[in-house]
């Protein structure tokens, strides 16, 4: 098999793995036998500029964007891509009346980077015990917010009973609280690696209690307005999905995206979410240090050369190009998406689709592209 199909079949997978509703196994895949990545040396950009890519450039773009949209058996997509001192690029095929996608686990940056300003602003500490800022969290007196973020807090997941999140209602944060509470502790806080949906929802109702407004309203007026991200919303239980691309699986039932919580909430074009990662990694909404300190001990995950840091994913890209992506993945049931920055290719690429294929082919399709016209 061709290196090109290995790397879309692997990507296909580490997405799938780290859907909301897919349980990941307590088990030695999950990272326990490897050492922990210390000291990653990356250079920060300082701009990235904003030229449009025009002309021959963009008309390889789209027909790359068409080949790879027509392979991946998607309903509907969305990608853009931002490239220093190249220019930006973006398409989306969506339904009538959808100007947006769901992102599914990318979410998780967004939470993390809202974090990450409250303990900036010295208004909480990463190693603040949970329980000082939400009560019934299991051993939350010795879970900190920091062991949320890089998911070394020992915390199963409520979502690894895929029926609560495949009904579509929503699970209040006190009974997903229960539920991981019987599930127990998988491993003593700081001592292990376990992905856990439930601690991002945690987080989401610690950035409420010391931000003293609703968490979507935080992320919007933390993010979305400042960067101008128009098609961006940040969902909430009961919300309506107006403009947002319906989810589609031929393999069985979609989630629902408004019952992510913290885990994964965020809706947008591709183009809004580049300029995103874009602000990110130009240090506009957090401090260089703080980004590196997101990058400096990275956690082996599930699959070999996937890792994670607090809040934000490194992934080895194992193709010709032997490149990091810096980012982070998401699927779920219906969707699948990748919001990524290629130090290597000087690119930010953003995809999502809607459907059972890999947004994160999509994005490294987009990258070999990238890499022969630039």
């Amino acid at each position: 098999m061709c290196g090109r199909k290995i790397a879309y079949l692997r990507f296909a997978l580490i997405t799938m793995l780290l859907g909301l509703s897919i349980c990941v196994p307590c088990s030695a895949s999950n990272g326990r036998d490897r050492p922990t990545r210390d000291s990653l040396p990356i250079k920060l950009p300082t701009s990235f500029g904003n030229a449009t890519i025009t002309g021959d450039r963009q008309e390889r773009l789209d027909t790359a964007f068409n080949r790879l949209f027509s392979q991946s058996g998607a309903r509907a997509i969305s990608a853009a891509i931002i490239v220093s001192d190249g220019g930006e690029w973006a398409k989306s095929v969506l339904p009538d009346g959808a100007k947006s996608m769901w992102w599914a686990s990318v979410g998780k940056l967004f939470t993390a980077t809202v974090v990450h300003q409250l303990a900036q602003e010295r208004r909480l500490s990463l190693t603040d015990h949970v329980s000082r800022w939400v009560k019934g969290v299991p051993e939350g007196d010795r879970i900190t917010i920091e062991q949320l973020l890089s998911h070394t807090s020992g915390l199963g997941s409520a979502s690894d009973d895929p029926r609560l999140v495949l009904r579509g209602r929503h699970i209040s944060l006190d009974h997903s609280l229960k539920i991981v509470g019987r599930q127990g502790l998988y491993f003593a806080p700081g001592t292990n690696w376990r992905y856990s949906n439930t601690g991002y929802d945690i987080l989401s109702a610690v950035v409420e209690a010391v931000d003293k407004r609703p968490f979507k309203e935080s992320i919007e007026e933390r993010i979305f307005q400042p960067l101008g991200m128009d098609s961006a919303r940040a969902l909430s239980a009961g919300d309506k999905m107006a403009g947002v691309a319906p989810l589609w699986s031929a393999k069985g039932q979609a989630i629902n995206p408004t019952v992510a919580g913290g885990a994964g909430c965020i809706v947008s074009n591709a183009r809004d979410m580049a300029h995103y990662l874009k602000a990110f990694v130009e240090g506009r909404l957090l401090e260089s240090a703080t980004i590196s300190a997101m990058i400096a001990k990275l956690y082996p995950m599930i699959d070999e050369g996937a890792w994670y840091g607090q809040g934000i994913m490194v992934i080895d890209v194992p193709d010709e190009s032997q490149t990091l992506w810096i980012g982070h993945l998401g699927g779920a049931p219906g969707a699948s998406a990748v919001l990524l920055w290629s130090p290597a290719d000087r690119a930010i690429v953003a995809v999502a689709i809607n459907g059972d294929g890999s947004a994160a082919a999509v994005a490294n399709g987009l990258l070999k592209e990238i890499r022969s016209i630039f």
